[in-house]
C-alpha cells in the first residue's frame, strides 16, 4: 500500500495476503486503513514515536498523556499510533485526540508488523518504539538522543521502572542459549545502581529508539516473531551485525506496567517459542555469548556480560573520598579530568567512600562510569577478581583498603594517587599554629603522616604525583616507577571578556577537611590581614567565595566585602565574570588545582609562594606571588583597576594556555594506564 504521508485524512483500501500457521490470524480479505494526523503533530518531526495498542484503551490514553506531557514543546516529534486491530467502538477517544497521527488497522498485525507498518508513515529521523502501558518521565526523549548521537550508535533504550518504582531493566544481558536477563531487575525502588550509559546486549523495545538509518539498513523488525516477544532481540542483533552499536541510557526512564496486554501463560508459551525461532536464527553468533549463570551468580554473569558487550576493555576501580565534582574542591575536579580522560578506552567504576550526590552524577552516567554506592570493602570482596587496577586516592582510604585488594583483588595492579603529600602540610601549619599544646598535635601529626605515606610507597605498586618535587621526594622513598602527572589538560575554556566586563576578586574553595583546613586559614589571612589594605585604596572590593557547605571559622569573615556564594556545579561562569582569583594559601602540600583552574581559564591571578607552588610555568609570568600582606594588597589591586596591568596579566596566561597544551612536560593518565597494565600482565599475580 502506497500512501500520501503530507495528506492530513486519508484512507486506503488493499488487499492483505493470508497466511500459514500464525503468523496472521486472518485468512484473505479487503481491509479499509484509515491514517488521520492531529492539528498538534508536529509538521517536520525530529523523532517519531510509535505506539501499538489493541483494545485496553485506558492505557494508551495514560502513554500519550505522559508523551504531551514531557516531550510536547520540547523535541519537535510526532506520535504515530497504530490501533492494531482495535475495535471500531473503543476507537473514538483515540480519533479525537489531535496531538497524534492515528492508524488503524482492522487485523492484528503483531508488535514487528506494526512497528515495520507505521515506520512506513513516519518523517522522523528516529523512530521510538513504545510500548501502550508505558509511561514517559522527564527528559526521557532528550537522553536518548543525547546517546544516539554518538558516532555509531544505532540504537538506545531507556531505564525500565515497574509502576511501584522497582526497577525492571537497564538494558539487558543474554545469554548462549538465547534467554536473558534484565540487568538490576528486581532492584528496589530508588536504586542508584546502574546507571551508566553503556553498550548492552539489547535493551527492551518497550522504549527504544532506532536511527531511521539504521532501520532502514537492517530493514526494520522480523515479522515472523508474530505476535510479540524477541523481535526487539533480534533487532538488537542485526544492528550489531550491521556494525553499529546498542546502548541503554539509565537517565531516560519509563513506567512499564510489563505484558499487561497478555496473559501470562500465553506470554510465557509466545517467549518460549520464539526464543527456539531466535536460536535457530543466530545458532554461530551466541556461541560467542556468556552462559547462562548455574551457580546462583546472577550478578557476576550479568557484570561479565555487560563487559563483553562493551568490549572487554581493562577494568578500573577508582577509590576516593566523593564524587569528582569540580565544585568541591580539594582536587576532586582533578579526578574528573583523570576520568574523562581514560572512559573512552577503560571500564571504569567510581566509589565514593562518604557517599554523597552531586550535578556530575549524569555526566559520570554520560562517560561510562558505574558509581557504586556501596561498602568499600564489601564490594571488593562481592567482586573478587574482577579488577584489572585499582586507584586509591588520599592516604587514609589507602591505609582502609590496601589489604582488602591484596585479599580479593590479587591479580590488580594497586596504584596510589597522591593528589598531594599530607605530611607537609602539616609541617607546614605548624607554622601557623600559635596554640602551645595545638603546636605539638600538628608536629606530631605531621611525623605519624610520614611515616604513614612513606610506608603507602612500598605498598603501592604504583603512584602518581602532581609535582615535580612531590615526585622526586617519593622517588627516594620508592624503586619502582612514580608517574608525575601535572593537572593540566587540553580543553577548551570559556575565557570570557575583557577587564571592563568583569569584576570582584574570586576565591574557589572546598570545605571537606571542615576547619582546620588550608583554606579557612586562606580566608583569615585574606580577611584580617590583606583586605584591610586593599579597602583602603578600593572601598567597594569584594570577595566571592565558592563552596558548598563552609565552616564556621570561615563563615565569621563574610560581610559587605566577602561573599560566601555556597556549591557552584559550573565554576567556568564565575571565571569569565571574575577581575582577578585570588590563592592567598599559606601552608598545604601538592600543586593547588584552584591556580590551575584560574589559569586554564585566562584570569589574572595574586597568590601566595604556596599558592602557585608545583606549576611549570613553561618560562611564563602569568601569576603575581607575594606573601607579605601589604604586598599582596598592591598587587591585587593594581589588576583590578589597571586595564593596561591586568591585559598584560592576562596574555601571559594566554601564553601559558598555548604553551601547556603543546609543551606542557609530564606524563598523562592514558600513557600512565597503559604502563601499569603492561607492567601487570608481565609479572605473575598482578603485582610489579
Amino acid at each position: 500500500l502506497v500512501a500520501d504521508k503530507t495528506a492530513d485524512t486519508m484512507e486506503l483500501v488493499g488487499r492483505v495476503p493470508g497466511d500459514a500457521g500464525d503468523a496472521h490470524p486472518t485468512a484473505d480479505f479487503e481491509s479499509r486503513l484509515v491514517v488521520a494526523r492531529g492539528t498538534r503533530v508536529h509538521p517536520d518531526p525530529l523523532v517519531s514515536i510509535i505506539v501499538l495498542t489493541l483494545d485496553r484503551i485506558e492505557l494508551v490514553q495514560r502513554c500519550l498523556n505522559s508523551i504531551d506531557t514531557h516531550v510536547a514543546g520540547r523535541v519537535a516529534h510526532e506520535t504515530i499510533v497504530v490501533a492494531n486491530g482495535t475495535s471500531l467502538e473503543r476507537l473514538n477517544a483515540l480519533q479525537h485526540r489531535d496531538d497524534i497521527v492515528l492508524l488503524r488497522s482492522r487485523y492484528n498485525r503483531g508488535f514487528a508488523g506494526g512497528c515495520n507498518w507505521a515506520a512506513e508513515h513516519a518523517r522522523g529521523q528516529y523512530l521510538v518504539l513504545l510500548n501502550d502501558d508505558a509511561e514517559v518521565t522527564p527528559r526521557w526523549l532528550e537522553y536518548l538522543l543525547v546517546t544516539a548521537s554518538r558516532e555509531n550508535v544505532g540504537a538506545v533504550g531507556s531505564r525500565v521502572l515497574f509502576p511501584d518504582g522497582t526497577l525492571q531493566e537497564a538494558g539487558a544481558a543474554l545469554w548462549q542459549d538465547g534467554s536473558s536477563h534484565g540487568v538490576g531487575r528486581g532492584e528496589p525502588a530508588g536504586t542508584r545502581r546502574h546507571g551508566a550509559v553503556r553498550d548492552v546486549d539489547y535493551s527492551s523495545g518497550c522504549s527504544l529508539l532506532v536511527s531511521r538509518k539504521v532501520w532502514d539498513v537492517v530493514g526494520g523488525l522480523d515479522e515472523q516473531f508474530f505476535p510479540g516477544y524477541y523481535e526487539d532481540v533480534d533487532l538488537a542483533m542485526r544492528i550489531r551485525e550491521a556494525g553499529y552499536r546498542v546502548m541503554v541510557d539509565p537517565r531516560s526512564m519509563i513506567q512499564h506496567a510489563e505484558s499487561s496486554t497478555s496473559g501470562e501463560m500465553y506470554r510465557t508459551h509466545l517467549i518460549l517459542r520464539n526464543r527456539e525461532i531466535f536460536r535457530s536464527k543466530w545458532a554461530k553468533e551466541l556461541a560467542n555469548f556468556t552462559p547462562p549463570p548455574t551457580n546462583g551468580d546472577t550478578d557476576g554473569a550479568v557484570r561479565s556480560a555487560l563487559h563483553r558487550a562493551s568490549g572487554s576493555q581493562p577494568r578500573v576501580l577508582i577509590v576516593d573520598d566523593r564524587l569528582p565534582d569540580p565544585g568541591f574542591g580539594s582536587g576532586h575536579g582533578r579526578m574528573l579530568a583523570a576520568i574523562e580522560e581514560l572512559a573512552p578506552s577503560h571500564s571504569i567504576t567510581f566509589l565514593p567512600i562518604t557517599g554523597g550526590d552531586s550535578s556530575v552524577t549524569s555526566r559520570l552516567s554520560e562517560l561510562s562510569v558505574d558509581v557504586v554506592w556501596e561498602d568499600l570493602l564489601q564490594h571488593l570482596s562481592d567482586n573478587a577478581g574482577w579488577y584489572d587496577v585499582v586507584v586509591v586516592s588520599r592516604p587514609h582510604n589507602f591505609e582502609r583498603c590496601a589489604g582488602a585488594v591484596r585479599r580479593f583483588q590479587a591479580q590488580a595492579t594497586l596504584v596510589y594517587d597522591a593528589e598531594g603529600l599530607w605530611h607537609r602540610r602539616l609541617a607546614r601549619q605548624v607554622d601557623y599554629t600559635s596554640d602551645v599544646a595545638a603546636r605539638g598535635a600538628v608536629v606530631e601529626a605531621a611525623a605519624a603522616m610520614e611515616v604513614t605515606e612513606r610506608a603507602i610507597a612500598q605498598e603501592a605498586d604504583f603512584m602518581v604525583c602532581l609535582s615535580t618535587d612531590e615526585a622526586a621526594i617519593v622517588k627516594e622513598w620508592r624503586r619502582d616507577r612514580t608517574f608525575f602527572i601535572p593537572p593540566y589538560d587540553a580543553g577548551e575554556r570559556d575565557l570570557g571578556g575583557g577587564f571592563f566586563s568583569r569584576r570582584d576578586i574570586l576565591f574557589t574553595g572546598g570545605w571537606l577537611g571542615g576547619a582546620e583546613t588550608p583554606n579557612v586559614d586562606a580566608i583569615r589571612f585574606f580577611a584580617q590581614d590583606v583586605l584591610p589594605h586593599l579597602i583602603r585604596r578600593i572601598p567597594d572590593a569584594r570577595l566571592v567565595i565558592t563552596g558548598g557547605a563552609p565552616p564556621a571559622a570561615a563563615l565569621e569573615y563574610g560581610g559587605p566585602h566577602v561573599r560566601f556564594v555556597g556549591h557552584v556545579p559550573d565554576l567556568g561562569a564565575l571565571f569569565a565574570q571574575s577581575r582577578v582569583v585570588v590563592v592567598p594559601t599559606r601552608y598545604g602540600s601538592g600543586v593547588k588545582i584552584k591556580t590551575i583552574e584560574a589559569l586554564q581559564h585566562g584570569v589574572p591571578i595574586v597568590a601566595t609562594t604556596v599558592g602557585a607552588e608545583g606549576i611549570d610555568f613553561l618560562g611564563t609570568h602569568p601569576i603575581a606571588i607575594q606573601d607579605d600582606s601589604e604586598q599582596f594588597a598592591d598587587k591585587l589591586a593594581g589588576l583590578l583597576t589597571d586595564p593596561q596591568q591586568w591585559g598584560r596579566a592576562r596574555d601571559q596566561a594566554m601564553r601559558w594556555i598555548r604553551l601547556k597544551n603543546t609543551e606542557a612536560p609530564g606524563d598523562t593518565w592514558s600513557n600512565a594506564m597503559a604502563e601499569v597494565l603492561a607492567g601487570r600482565c608481565a609479572t605473575d599475580g598482578g603485582r610489579k
